[in-house]
């Protein structure tokens, strides 16, 4: 089957902010619905009603799945990616992202993703700040040496959203509810894919691994050596002699 090609903004910068067409309108009630699909990736509007306008544009959609060939397991972690435009005329905020498929807490970057008036979001991989090891510099004339920073080393890049705790394993292409939780526009569930990570999709970064549980060092009980003095040979040895109470 051939797929339309996905655009990616910044996939390997921080959430990217672009240009979008600004709108006005609010709306507060939960939504659920199942949004026309373009791609692997589902677009949708809250509200969904389209007599009222447009507050927050959710487009491309979807859920990061295993690597082509592989599963992921229960218990595993999986990044959203997808791009949030505010049409509405005031600022707005993702505050939560959840899924009946992942029984864990959502990891939503900095808590929450803010949305300005006319832009658009992208829910992209970002790069953590690394950390610079200062290098102290010879002082002249017994002036205080100065701290050069190092070369910062690049870090792998994180994904802005990532759902933990898979309640049951999955290989790629299954639909899962997902809920989106905006500070103003309100709450919407939509159906959306996860997506094996294969072709156009092997640049999106997957969730980290978690840090592998060291299984504890066995205990080893030491018993201590008990001597017994045996006479030599021909010799009897000393017999007891009971010393007598008063």
């Amino acid at each position: 089957m051939i797929r339309p090609r996905l655009a990616v903004l910044g996939i390997a910068g921080a959430l990217t902010i672009t240009p979008a067409l600004a709108g006005c309108g609010a709306g507060t009630h939960p939504e659920t619905i199942r949004p026309t699909q373009l791609t692997e990736g589902v677009n949708a509007d809250i509200p969904t009603d389209r007599a009222k306008p447009t507050q927050i544009k959710i487009r491309n959609l979807f859920v990061l799945g295993p690597a082509d060939t592989k599963t992921l397991d229960t218990g595993s972690s999986a990044p959203v990616y997808g791009t949030l435009i505010d049409s509405g005329g005031q600022a707005d905020k993702l505050i939560s992202v959840s899924s009946p498929a992942f029984g864990g807490t959502s990891k939503i970057s900095g808590g929450g993703i803010a949305l300005a008036p006319g832009q658009a979001v992208q829910l992209s991989a970002q790069a953590p700040e690394a950390s610079q090891t200062p290098t102290p510099a010879a002082g002249k004339h017994g002036a205080k040496a100065t701290a050069t920073p190092t070369a910062a080393v690049p870090a792998a890049p994180e994904p802005a959203v990532v759902l933990t705790g898979l309640t049951e394993r999955k290989f790629g292409g299954e639909p899962i509810q997902l809920t989106l939780q905006f500070e103003r526009a309100g709450s919407i569930t939509v159906t959306v894919l996860v997506v094996s990570q294969t072709g156009e999709y092997l640049s999106y970064s997957p969730a980290a691994a978690p840090a592998p549980t060291l299984a504890p060092a066995p205990v080893t009980t030491v018993t201590p050596l008990v001597f017994t003095k045996v006479p030599a040979p021909g010799k009897k040895a000393k017999k007891a002699t009971p010393t007598p109470t008063p």
